[in-house]
């Protein structure tokens, strides 16, 4: 397939300037590579070189790697404190995501922050005294702050769109930003206690991923202009509005470099997610390193990571496994019966799947490994769907009575203590757990159509997210809180997102053919996806397109490895 999209941020490539000159390179909050103070210059970023996401350090021409962190989960988007001595960053060790900090060689590792939903993208003020963050804990998307001793938690964002991505201006008193509470995805800038807002960027096209040149004139950041994204320069006052990049490929998450005189940048331009660096002005676009940019890039592109997913083998259905760029694929079950639906446990050591056979359909699992086949449910029904709650200790599945009315059922995760979330006489199914397991989305079918819902995991509090005469259905929950479905409301079946209480809907993903099944991967930076009768993936903006699979057979249904 072609090489994945990846996260980017060079923040800088000269030497560090010190915690109070104005020319201090700027921490890029929700980028993968940060630049160290001390010359020569070092980046800290996140790989999956060791099958596992996890942060490292190296000089900037690739020379003494050096491997910070040692976990099962995803540990990524690494930001430096202004003096080089500390690392804030992002991991799911604990949960959803959660922020720790840890001293420059590894050591001293500790969680500055978390709890049941989503702390991520860190970016540490030039001064030193405060680390910006992206959070769901207000209930939407927004932007927080909070103390390098991990006090003096504060909320700066609270509108009822989705903000993130925070840089710091030079001097500490500014943040630019990424939001859509006008309507569409625009550059922001408030003060660095949340007032001030203003808005930078005012056209309707996609534009986000902010980064602050040196002198604290300029923002760089990406720009959906026009059909593609491209990157852009402009004023920090809103004026003199740039296009730097023209290419059919997809060219975004800008940092300067520390002198201003240059931006770095992800493209996919050369086939694969790599490094690119050229001139403020447009001029001297050269290649950066192409050997080592799939470490500089791992956030979308997690080598390591597979896909489950449901593969048609004789006529019949089975579960394989793949890494995300469609090698090494493995099958976990034989085919004979159906099997298809895969859900991963939290803890990668099991999947769960639906099998169909004469006697009905129920939920089985199995070791990733292919051993320990064991049936969960039984009886005259059909159960199917399986998704495992973000702490692995319960399953919600669909279930449909012989002769009855499908609804969201639960149980434990070894099949115990069954019962019904809902009692719909109609159609309830697909559910799918929210990232900190405190809601539950699914489809509902009424009045001739079926939307989205969310609910408790008591089967309380029912909300409806989408309300369209279409079959909007098959939701998935973002690790960042945004929902994922497959709607024919443009005519075929396109991948739509949205937030959780039905604002902020677009199409991601659309086109001739069946786009559906839609999963989100690790850190909600990428998406797979069924394109037709094969496995895709593409960037969380439906960009940088990739085929997974590439047999003759069906391919559907794909779920991401947890890391």
């Amino acid at each position: 397939m072609a090489a994945l999209v990846a996260l980017v941020a060079l923040v800088a490539l000269g030497t560090w300037a010190g915690p109070t000159d104005a020319a201090t390179p700027t921490s890029a909050a929700a980028r993968q590579a940060r630049s160290s103070p001390s010359p020569p210059p070092t980046i800290a970023f996140a790989s999956a070189r060791s099958g596992n996401l996890e942060i490292y350090t190296a000089r900037a021409n690739g020379s003494r790697l050096r491997r910070l962190t040692h976990d099962r989960a995803a540990d990524t988007s690494p930001s430096w404190s202004p003096d080089g001595r500390r690392i804030v960053f992002q991991s799911t060790r604990s949960g959803a995501g959660d922020l720790f900090i840890m001293r420059a060689n590894g050591s001293r590792l500790h969680r500055l922050i978390g709890g049941p939903w989503f702390d991520g993208d860190p970016a540490w003020s030039p001064d030193g005294r405060t680390i910006a963050f992206t959070s769901t804990r207000g209930g939407t998307l927004g932007l927080w702050k909070v103390s390098p001793g991990g006090k003096h938690l504060r909320r700066l964002t609270r509108t009822a769109g989705e903000e993130f991505a925070s840089s710091w201006s030079p001097d500490s008193k500014r943040i630019a930003f990424t939001g859509d509470s006008a309507g569409s995805s625009d550059i922001w800038i408030m003060n660095r206690d949340g007032t001030g807002r203003r808005r930078v960027t005012t056209d309707l096209s996609a534009e986000g991923y902010p980064s602050w040149s040196p002198d604290g004139s300029t923002l760089a950041y990406e720009g959906n202009g026009p059909g593609n994204y491209e990157i852009f320069t402009i004023q920090s006052d809103g004026s003199g509005r740039r296009r730097l990049t023209s290419s059919a490929a997809f060219d975004g998450y800008p940092s300067f470099t520390a002198d201003g005189r240059s931006i770095v940048f992800e493209s996919t331009r050369s086939g694969a997610g790599d490094l690119f660096r050229l001139g403020t002005r447009g001029g001297g676009l050269r290649r950066i390193d192409p050997s080592r940019a799939e470490d500089s890039t791992p956030a979308w592109s997690p080598v390591g990571v597979r896909i489950a997913y449901a593969h048609a083998v004789n006529g019949n259905l089975a579960i394989w496994t793949s890494y995300s760029d469609g090698s090494d694929p493995r099958p976990l079950t034989k085919g004979s019966p159906q099997d298809s639906a895969p859900a991963w446990a939290p803890d990668q050591r099991k999947v769960a799947f639906t099998r169909e056979d004469q006697s009905g359909s129920h939920i089985w699992v199995v070791r990733t490994d292919g051993t320990g086949l064991r049936q969960l449910t039984t009886g005259p029904v059909e159960d199917g769907f399986p998704d495992w709650s973000p702490d692995g200790s319960l399953i919600a599945f669909q279930r449909r009575p012989q002769g009855g009315n499908a609804n969201v059922w639960l149980m434990r995760a070894d099949g115990t203590a069954e019962r019904p979330l809902t009692t719909s006489t109609a159609f309830d199914g697909f559910p799918a757990w929210s990232p900190g397991g405190k809601r539950i989305a699914f489809t509902r079918g009424s009045g001739g159509s079926l939307d989205v819902w969310t609910m408790n995991p008591a089967g309380t509090g029912l909300r409806r997210v989408t309300a369209n005469p279409a079959a909007d259905e098959e939701p998935d929950w973002s690790p960042r809180g945004r929902l994922a479905f497959q709607s024919n409301r443009s005519g075929g079946f396109d991948i739509w997102t949205s937030r959780p209480d039905g604002s902020g809907l677009r199409r991601l993903i659309g086109g001739r053919g069946f786009q559906g099944d839609a999963a989100w991967g690790p850190g909600g930076m990428m998406i797979a996806y069924r394109f037709g009768l094969d496995v895709w993936t593409a960037a969380r903006d439906g960009t940088g397109r990739g085929r997974v699979t590439t047999t003759a057979a069906r391919d559907l249904q794909p779920a991401w490895e947890p890391v």
